[in-house]
């Protein structure tokens, strides 16, 4: 662990002291995850509701018309998927 921290040396030095720093992982299908989250701002913006089950579906369906056979898609992905792009869903009450 101290290997790592003296090879993030200078990135440590310089991030902010208030937030949780170089925490996050690599996403392991960075094409996916990009497709993923402009179909969901496309949506978005045409006021068209995506939910988190729609989101999986459709990621799902992504991966296979990409030919990436050890994507499961599931609701854990999707949750880190969201933290990693920004995404939030909010639930609209009626």
């Amino acid at each position: 662990m101290i290997r790592e921290w003296r090879k993030q040396r200078k990135d440590l030095i310089k991030a902010e002291k208030s937030k949780k720093n170089l925490h996050s992982c690599a996403p392991k299908w960075p094409k996916l995850e990009e497709y993923v989250k402009n179909w969901i701002i496309d949506h978005r913006m045409n006021g068209i509701a995506v939910s988190t089950k729609i989101i999986l579906i459709e990621a799902r369906k992504l991966a296979t018309e990409m030919s990436i056979t050890d994507f499961a898609g599931t609701t854990s992905w999707r949750e880190r998927f969201g933290r990693r792009k920004g995404l939030v869903c909010v639930l609209k009450l009626q």
